[in-house]
């Protein structure tokens, strides 16, 4: 369950008046900045992320979402949903010793992990903030697995907006987007949702949880497995921001 920054973000409050001026740092970790990686030999890791600059009032609250989403990733290959690490040293440091320990089990094995992590800013005006992370792990098996994550944050309190709160009238954008999604993908509209290569429970459209933004619009992002096969990969429901604009309760960027 994602942490709750109400109170602090309402503490800092007052201290944010220009939105649209948050900047970003760039982070980058390698096996070389790992002190694990110093003992044995370490899993292939790029891992490239930003902060909130930590001399803006709001970055702790953004800075923690941002901990919390990308350790949450990372910890996630090696560790159980229910031990998951809210902090991206940490969640390093487990998914190096989980390829030490499997290592150590076996040496003469060629397997390696793999981690490859870009997260950047995707979009940012004064009404919302949007980080998007895509990423590739590999723990052993047939394949590895991708796939795509967004926080997407109200710039003047830091904190990761609903999508009832970026949308009005759910029902009615949720009709829309099953319109889009079946012209997008040539399904007829009194078709099953499910003909072809998707494979949506109970035959019923649905959004993804997975959405962001970026210069050209707003984009639901499918990840491998949620409404198909491997073979399938993933699936990407795009709007540009005229399309998406009546629905939208903050305003149309002008771009």
């Amino acid at each position: 369950m994602r942490l709750s920054f109400v109170l602090l973000a309402l503490l800092i409050l007052t201290g944010c008046s220009d939105q649209s001026n948050l900047n970003f740092v760039q982070k980058e970790v390698s096996p070389g900045a790992l002190s694990l990686c110093d003992q044995s030999k370490c899993p292939e890791i790029s891992v490239f992320y930003v902060e909130a600059d930590p001399t803006d009032p709001r970055s702790a609250v953004i800075n923690a979402q941002i901990e919390q989403e990308l350790g949450e990733i990372i910890s996630s290959t090696v560790m159980p949903g229910d031990s998951l690490i809210a902090e991206v040293q940490p969640a390093l440091d487990a998914f190096v010793k989980s390829f030490q320990d499997y290592y150590g089990d076996f040496p003469e094995d060629a397997l390696t992990y793999e981690l490859d992590l870009e997260h950047r800013v995707s979009f940012q005006n004064e009404d919302l903030i949007s980080l998007s992370t895509v990423y590739y792990t590999y723990t052993g098996g047939a394949h590895g697995y991708g796939s795509e994550s967004y926080l997407n944050l109200n710039p003047e309190t830091g904190i990761v907006y609903s999508l009832p709160e970026l949308i009005d009238d759910m029902d009615e954008f949720t009709a829309f987007a099953e319109r889009q999604f079946r012209t997008q993908n040539g399904i007829a509209l009194d078709a099953n949702i499910s003909s072809g290569q998707f494979l949506f429970d109970e035959d019923t459209f649905f959004l993804s949880e997975t959405y962001g933004f970026n210069e050209s619009g707003m984009v639901f992002y499918y990840p491998t497995y949620s409404i198909g096969s491997y073979a399938d990969g993933p699936a990407t429901l795009a709007f540009t921001w005229k399309q998406i604009g009546p629905w939208l309760n903050i305003p149309v960027p002008a771009l």
